[in-house]
């Protein structure tokens, strides 16, 4: 698969874990780094910087 480059689709869910390691390392709740992520539904349009905020429930 990594030479068809199928692994790219992981990319942004190894580095999603990765800044939300690193934010709860330097003392952020969940709930605070919960904030600076998006839902699933709107994952696309913020990796694409198309995003900025949006309205929680």
């Amino acid at each position: 698969m990594a030479l068809l480059a199928l692994n790219t689709d992981l990319m942004f869910t190894g580095q999603e874990y990765v800044w939300k390691k690193v934010f709860t390392d330097n003392g952020l709740t969940d709930e605070e780094v919960g904030q600076l992520f998006t839902r699933p539904a709107f994952l696309a349009w913020k990796r694409m910087g198309n995003l900025q905020t949006f309205g929680r429930p």
